[in-house]
Protein backbone atom coordinates (compact mmCIF):
# COMPACT_ATOMS: atom_id res chain seq x y z
CA UNK A 1 0.00 0.00 0.00
CA UNK A 2 1.28 3.46 -0.87
CA UNK A 3 0.71 6.36 1.49
CA UNK A 4 0.54 10.03 0.58
CA UNK A 5 0.31 12.43 3.48
CA UNK A 6 -0.15 16.15 2.98
CA UNK A 7 -1.46 19.10 4.96
CA UNK A 8 -3.48 21.91 3.41
CA UNK A 9 -5.06 25.03 4.85
CA UNK A 10 -7.76 27.43 3.68
CA UNK A 11 -5.76 28.53 0.64
CA UNK A 12 -7.74 29.04 -2.58
CA UNK A 13 -6.72 26.58 -5.30
CA UNK A 14 -3.83 25.29 -3.18
CA UNK A 15 -2.07 22.17 -4.44
CA UNK A 16 0.63 20.01 -2.98
CA UNK A 17 2.35 17.20 -4.93
CA UNK A 18 4.21 14.34 -3.36
CA UNK A 19 6.07 11.40 -4.87
CA UNK A 20 4.63 7.91 -4.74
CA UNK A 21 6.48 5.46 -2.51
CA UNK A 22 7.55 2.06 -3.79
CA UNK A 23 5.71 -1.09 -2.80
CA UNK A 24 6.39 -4.80 -2.95
CA UNK A 25 5.20 -7.08 -5.73
CA UNK A 26 1.74 -8.56 -5.16
CA UNK A 27 1.91 -11.39 -7.72
CA UNK A 28 4.54 -13.57 -9.31
CA UNK A 29 5.51 -13.14 -12.98
CA UNK A 30 4.13 -15.67 -15.42
CA UNK A 31 5.41 -16.49 -18.88
CA UNK A 32 4.50 -18.86 -21.71
CA UNK A 33 6.03 -19.72 -25.07
CA UNK A 34 5.10 -22.30 -27.71
CA UNK A 35 5.56 -22.95 -31.44
CA UNK A 36 3.32 -24.68 -33.96
CA UNK A 37 5.06 -26.18 -36.99
CA UNK A 38 1.74 -26.63 -38.77
CA UNK A 39 0.83 -22.95 -38.83
CA UNK A 40 4.52 -21.92 -38.66
CA UNK A 41 3.92 -19.54 -35.76
CA UNK A 42 5.23 -19.09 -32.23
CA UNK A 43 3.38 -17.16 -29.53
CA UNK A 44 4.67 -15.95 -26.20
CA UNK A 45 3.60 -13.77 -23.30
CA UNK A 46 5.05 -12.34 -20.11
CA UNK A 47 2.82 -11.05 -17.31
CA UNK A 48 4.58 -9.28 -14.46
CA UNK A 49 1.47 -9.59 -12.28
CA UNK A 50 -0.27 -6.90 -10.27
CA UNK A 51 2.32 -4.82 -8.45
CA UNK A 52 2.21 -1.95 -6.00
CA UNK A 53 3.51 1.18 -7.71
CA UNK A 54 5.87 2.75 -8.24
CA UNK A 55 7.47 -0.21 -9.99
CA UNK A 56 11.10 0.13 -11.00
CA UNK A 57 12.84 -1.79 -13.79
CA UNK A 58 10.51 -4.76 -14.00
CA UNK A 59 12.16 -6.94 -16.63
CA UNK A 60 9.67 -8.08 -19.27
CA UNK A 61 11.11 -11.01 -21.23
CA UNK A 62 10.89 -12.27 -24.82
CA UNK A 63 12.04 -15.80 -25.59
CA UNK A 64 14.20 -15.84 -28.71
CA UNK A 65 13.20 -17.97 -31.71
CA UNK A 66 15.15 -21.23 -31.90
CA UNK A 67 13.47 -23.85 -34.10
CA UNK A 68 15.82 -26.33 -35.77
CA UNK A 69 15.29 -26.48 -39.52
CA UNK A 70 13.41 -23.16 -39.68
CA UNK A 71 14.27 -19.48 -40.06
CA UNK A 72 12.48 -16.40 -38.71
CA UNK A 73 10.37 -14.32 -41.12
CA UNK A 74 8.52 -11.86 -38.88
CA UNK A 75 8.02 -10.55 -35.33
CA UNK A 76 5.08 -8.77 -33.71
CA UNK A 77 5.23 -7.36 -30.16
CA UNK A 78 2.47 -5.76 -28.06
CA UNK A 79 2.79 -4.07 -24.66
CA UNK A 80 -0.23 -3.53 -22.39
CA UNK A 81 -0.34 -1.85 -19.01
CA UNK A 82 -3.08 -1.10 -16.51
CA UNK A 83 -2.97 1.25 -13.53
CA UNK A 84 -5.77 1.24 -10.95
CA UNK A 85 -6.13 3.26 -7.74
CA UNK A 86 -8.39 3.30 -4.70
CA UNK A 87 -8.09 5.20 -1.43
CA UNK A 88 -9.40 7.80 1.01
CA UNK A 89 -9.17 11.49 1.79
CA UNK A 90 -9.50 12.30 5.49
CA UNK A 91 -10.23 15.65 7.12
CA UNK A 92 -8.50 15.46 10.49
CA UNK A 93 -9.59 18.94 11.58
CA UNK A 94 -12.66 20.38 13.29
CA UNK A 95 -13.89 22.40 10.29
CA UNK A 96 -15.67 21.13 7.19
CA UNK A 97 -13.67 21.32 3.97
CA UNK A 98 -15.28 22.02 0.60
CA UNK A 99 -14.19 21.80 -3.04
CA UNK A 100 -11.45 19.28 -2.30
CA UNK A 101 -9.76 17.62 -5.25
CA UNK A 102 -7.18 14.88 -5.57
CA UNK A 103 -5.22 13.94 -8.68
CA UNK A 104 -2.76 11.15 -9.39
CA UNK A 105 -0.48 11.26 -12.43
CA UNK A 106 0.98 7.93 -13.57
CA UNK A 107 2.90 7.01 -16.69
CA UNK A 108 5.01 4.08 -17.84
CA UNK A 109 8.57 4.30 -19.08
CA UNK A 110 10.93 1.65 -20.43
CA UNK A 111 14.57 1.08 -21.32
CA UNK A 112 16.31 -1.64 -23.32
CA UNK A 113 19.71 -2.65 -24.61
CA UNK A 114 18.16 -4.08 -27.77
CA UNK A 115 18.24 -1.64 -30.68
CA UNK A 116 15.36 -3.50 -32.34
CA UNK A 117 13.12 -2.89 -29.31
CA UNK A 118 13.76 0.86 -29.40
CA UNK A 119 10.51 1.52 -31.30
CA UNK A 120 8.55 -0.45 -28.74
CA UNK A 121 10.22 1.41 -25.88
CA UNK A 122 9.51 4.81 -27.42
CA UNK A 123 5.83 3.86 -27.71
CA UNK A 124 5.69 2.88 -24.04
CA UNK A 125 7.35 6.03 -22.74
CA UNK A 126 4.71 8.59 -21.84
CA UNK A 127 1.99 6.09 -22.65
CA UNK A 128 -0.76 8.62 -21.89
CA UNK A 129 -1.88 7.36 -18.49
CA UNK A 130 -1.75 10.79 -16.93
CA UNK A 131 -3.31 12.93 -15.65
CA UNK A 132 -5.82 10.78 -13.81
CA UNK A 133 -8.31 12.93 -11.90
CA UNK A 134 -9.41 11.06 -8.80
CA UNK A 135 -11.85 13.46 -7.18
CA UNK A 136 -13.21 16.96 -7.82
CA UNK A 137 -15.42 19.27 -5.79
CA UNK A 138 -15.57 17.01 -2.73
CA UNK A 139 -16.92 18.07 0.64
CA UNK A 140 -15.35 16.47 3.70
CA UNK A 141 -16.98 16.92 7.09
CA UNK A 142 -14.88 17.60 10.17
CA UNK A 143 -13.01 14.54 11.41
CA UNK A 144 -14.38 12.47 8.51
CA UNK A 145 -13.23 10.67 5.38
CA UNK A 146 -14.45 10.10 1.85
CA UNK A 147 -13.59 6.95 -0.09
CA UNK A 148 -12.37 6.51 -3.64
CA UNK A 149 -13.02 3.20 -5.37
CA UNK A 150 -12.46 2.02 -8.95
CA UNK A 151 -16.18 2.64 -9.62
CA UNK A 152 -16.07 6.28 -8.51
CA UNK A 153 -16.14 9.04 -11.15
CA UNK A 154 -12.91 9.27 -13.14
CA UNK A 155 -11.36 6.34 -11.29
CA UNK A 156 -11.83 3.34 -13.57
CA UNK A 157 -8.64 1.40 -14.37
CA UNK A 158 -6.71 2.96 -17.24
CA UNK A 159 -5.00 0.89 -19.91
CA UNK A 160 -2.09 1.86 -22.17
CA UNK A 161 -1.15 -0.22 -25.21
CA UNK A 162 1.38 0.20 -27.98
CA UNK A 163 -0.65 -1.96 -30.33
CA UNK A 164 1.10 -4.57 -32.42
CA UNK A 165 4.51 -3.48 -33.67
CA UNK A 166 5.90 -5.45 -36.60
CA UNK A 167 9.66 -5.49 -36.31
CA UNK A 168 11.43 -6.10 -39.61
CA UNK A 169 15.00 -6.44 -38.37
CA UNK A 170 15.03 -9.96 -36.95
CA UNK A 171 18.64 -10.32 -35.83
CA UNK A 172 17.91 -9.72 -32.14
CA UNK A 173 15.12 -12.27 -32.01
CA UNK A 174 16.91 -15.42 -33.21
CA UNK A 175 18.87 -17.41 -30.64
CA UNK A 176 18.50 -19.56 -27.55
CA UNK A 177 18.22 -16.99 -24.76
CA UNK A 178 15.79 -14.20 -23.80
CA UNK A 179 15.50 -10.50 -24.57
CA UNK A 180 14.63 -8.25 -21.65
CA UNK A 181 13.52 -4.66 -21.42
CA UNK A 182 12.81 -2.85 -18.16
CA UNK A 183 9.51 -1.12 -17.42
CA UNK A 184 8.92 1.46 -14.67
CA UNK A 185 6.12 3.75 -13.56
CA UNK A 186 6.47 7.41 -12.68
CA UNK A 187 3.75 8.69 -10.38
CA UNK A 188 2.83 11.69 -8.24
CA UNK A 189 -0.19 12.87 -6.28
CA UNK A 190 -1.61 16.36 -5.83
CA UNK A 191 -4.48 17.73 -3.74
CA UNK A 192 -6.02 21.13 -3.23
CA UNK A 193 -8.86 23.07 -1.64
CA UNK A 194 -10.84 25.91 -3.16
CA UNK A 195 -12.78 28.14 -0.76
CA UNK A 196 -12.75 28.58 2.99
CA UNK A 197 -11.88 25.39 4.79
CA UNK A 198 -10.34 26.57 8.04
CA UNK A 199 -6.99 25.28 9.16
CA UNK A 200 -7.77 21.58 9.17
CA UNK A 201 -5.34 18.93 7.92
CA UNK A 202 -6.09 16.50 5.11
CA UNK A 203 -4.55 13.04 4.80
CA UNK A 204 -4.57 10.96 1.61
CA UNK A 205 -4.16 7.19 1.60
CA UNK A 206 -3.97 5.58 -1.85
CA UNK A 207 -3.60 1.96 -2.89
CA UNK A 208 -2.31 1.95 -6.46
CA UNK A 209 -1.39 -1.09 -8.54
CA UNK A 210 0.06 -1.57 -12.00
CA UNK A 211 -0.01 -4.61 -14.26
CA UNK A 212 2.43 -4.56 -17.22
CA UNK A 213 2.12 -7.41 -19.75
CA UNK A 214 3.85 -8.32 -22.97
CA UNK A 215 2.70 -10.54 -25.85
CA UNK A 216 4.68 -11.43 -28.94
CA UNK A 217 4.52 -13.73 -31.95
CA UNK A 218 6.94 -15.09 -34.52
CA UNK A 219 6.29 -16.27 -38.04
CA UNK A 220 8.82 -18.58 -39.68
CA UNK A 221 9.50 -20.85 -42.63
CA UNK A 222 11.36 -24.09 -43.29
CA UNK A 223 14.96 -23.85 -44.41
CA UNK A 224 15.15 -24.26 -48.20
CA UNK A 225 15.93 -27.77 -49.51
CA UNK A 226 18.25 -27.97 -52.59
CA UNK A 227 16.35 -28.77 -55.81
CA UNK A 228 17.08 -32.14 -57.55
CA UNK A 229 18.72 -30.41 -60.51
CA UNK A 230 21.01 -28.53 -58.15
CA UNK A 231 21.92 -31.76 -56.37
CA UNK A 232 22.71 -33.43 -59.70
CA UNK A 233 24.89 -30.52 -60.72
CA UNK A 234 26.70 -30.64 -57.41
CA UNK A 235 27.25 -34.39 -57.78
CA UNK A 236 28.64 -33.97 -61.32
CA UNK A 237 31.03 -31.31 -60.08
CA UNK A 238 32.30 -33.51 -57.28
CA UNK A 239 32.73 -36.46 -59.70
CA UNK A 240 34.69 -34.29 -62.14
CA UNK A 241 36.92 -32.97 -59.37
CA UNK A 242 37.72 -36.51 -58.25
CA UNK A 243 38.54 -37.61 -61.82
CA UNK A 244 40.97 -34.67 -62.29
CA UNK A 245 42.73 -35.48 -59.03
CA UNK A 246 43.14 -39.15 -59.96
CA UNK A 247 44.54 -38.21 -63.39
CA UNK A 248 47.08 -35.86 -61.86
CA UNK A 249 48.15 -38.53 -59.40
CA UNK A 250 48.62 -41.06 -62.23
CA UNK A 251 50.85 -38.64 -64.18
CA UNK A 252 52.97 -37.90 -61.14
CA UNK A 253 53.42 -41.62 -60.53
Amino acid sequence: MNKFVFSVGAIPAAALALALSSGAAMASPASSYSCNNVTLTCTGSYNAGSMATDITNVGLQIQQFNQAGYYLTGVSVTFNATISTSGTLTNGGNTQLTNVFAQVDSAFSATTVSSQLATLVSSINGAGLDPLIKQTGATIAANSSITFTPTSPNLSPRTATTGALNLTDLADFAGSSTLTFDVSTNSSVAAGISGSGGSANVTALLNTTANPTLTYSYTYAANPVPEPASMALLGSGLFGLGWVRRRRAAKQG
